[in-house]
C-alpha cells in the first residue's frame, strides 16, 4: 500500500473522529467522492490505524453481592449490572470488572496462576494497571492442541498478562490432554514442566473461568472423546469443566481415569490455592458454577446479574 494512501486514510480519519465533519464535508476538502472518504475510514479501522476504545459502565448489585457471599462462604463476590446487553458486551464488562478486582487484590512479586479461554483473555485485555508488580505469571494447564481461536493460546495470555504488570513467566509446555496417564507421566517428568507445575502449586492467585458441558470450548476434547464418550460423561454427571477437569454439581471428578490425562493443576491443587478468582458470567453456566462454588474452589467471583439471580434461587 502506498504511503501517501495510508496517510490520507489518517487524515479522514481525524477529520471524521477528532473533527467530527461528515463524510460529505470530508469528501469536499479532500477533492474525492463520499464513497472513497467511506473505504478510507473502514480501512483505517481496519489496518489499526484508528482503535476504538469503549469504557463500558460497571453498575453493581450489592444486595446480591451479599446474598452470594452469605449463602456460598466465599470472601467476596461482585455482581454487575446485565442492563439486558448481548453476552460480547456483557463479557467486557465482567473482564473489566475482574481485571479492577486483579489490580486492587494482587500484592507485588507475587506468583499468579492464569488459565485461558475467551473470558481470561478479555479479563487480560482489560487490565489497566496503576503500577507494575513484578508478578510471576504461571501457566496452570496446557494447550488445546487443535484450538486456534482466540482465548485459547496460554502462552499468549500469560504473556500479555506478564506484560501488564511486570516480571517473568512460567510456562508448560504441553497440550492440555494426552492419550494416557503413562504419557502424562512420562511428560511430568520432564524438569521444564515439572518445575511449572511445582510454581503453580505455590501461587498465591488463580486467575480462571468455567466451561459448560455443552460449550464449544471443551473442543480441546475432541481428538481424546467420541460424542458416545461425551455422553457418557453428562450421564455420568458433569456439569461443566474448571481448568479442564470435568466436574460434577457437587464439584467432584467425573470420571477418574479421563482425569489421569490432564496436565496442569489438579482439583486439590486449585483447592489449595488461597485466592482463585473466578470471572464467569451467562446463564448457560448456572450449573457448573454451582458446582465450583459446591467443591470451595472459588474465592472471589465477578459474575452477571442474571446469573447470581439463579444463584441466590
Amino acid at each position: 500500500m502506498a504511503k501517501n494512501e495510508v496517510g490520507l486514510m489518517a487524515e479522514a480519519a481525524s477529520m471524521y473522529y477528532e473533527q467530527h465533519l461528515t463524510e460529505k464535508q470530508i469528501a469536499d476538502i479532500l477533492f474525492c467522492s463520499r464513497s472513497k472518504v467511506s473505504r478510507l475510514i473502514s480501512e483505517a479501522l481496519r489496518l489499526g490505524i484508528v482503535t476504538i476504545h469503549i469504557d463500558y459502565p460497571v453498575e453493581r448489585v450489592l444486595s446480591l453481592e451479599k446474598q452470594i457471599e452469605s449463602i456460598y462462604h466465599i470472601k467476596s463476590a461482585i455482581v454487575i449490572r446485565n442492563y439486558r446487553s448481548p453476552y460480547e458486551i456483557l463479557l467486557k464488562r465482567i473482564g473489566k470488572a475482574t481485571a479492577n478486582l486483579i489490580d486492587d487484590l494482587i500484592e507485588k512479586d507475587s506468583f499468579v496462576g492464569v488459565a485461558w479461554g475467551k473470558t481470561v483473555k478479555n479479563v487480560v485485555d482489560q487490565m489497566q494497571p496503576k503500577e507494575k508488580k513484578n508478578l510471576t505469571v504461571i501457566q496452570v494447564m496446557g494447550t488445546p492442541s487443535n484450538r486456534t481461536e482466540e482465548g485459547y493460546n496460554s502462552l499468549e495470555i500469560v504473556l500479555k498478562f506478564r506484560e501488564k504488570y511486570g516480571g517473568d513467566i512460567k510456562e508448560i509446555f504441553s497440550p492440555l490432554v494426552v492419550e494416557s496417564q503413562l504419557v502424562r507421566d512420562s511428560l511430568l517428568s520432564e524438569p521444564i514442566i515439572r518445575e511449572t507445575i511445582r510454581s503453580a502449586q505455590k501461587c498465591k492467585y488463580l486467575v480462571t473461568s468455567l466451561g459448560y458441558i455443552n460449550s464449544l470450548s471443551l473442543g480441546a476434547w475432541r481428538e481424546h472423546l467420541d460424542s458416545e464418550r461425551m455422553q457418557r460423561i453428562k450421564l455420568e454427571g458433569a456439569v461443566g469443566v474448571l481448568c479442564g477437569h470435568f466436574i460434577k454439581s457437587d464439584g467432584s471428578i467425573v470420571d477418574q481415569d479421563l482425569d489421569k490425562k490432564i496436565i496442569g493443576l489438579g482439583l486439590d491443587d486449585i483447592q489449595k490455592i488461597p485466592n482463585v478468582i473466578a470471572a464467569v458470567c451467562g446463564e448457560k453456566k448456572e450449573y457448573v458454577l454451582k458446582a465450583a462454588l459446591a467443591g470451595k474452589y472459588i474465592d472471589y467471583l465477578v459474575t452477571d446479574e442474571n446469573l447470581a439471580l439463579k444463584l441466590i434461587k
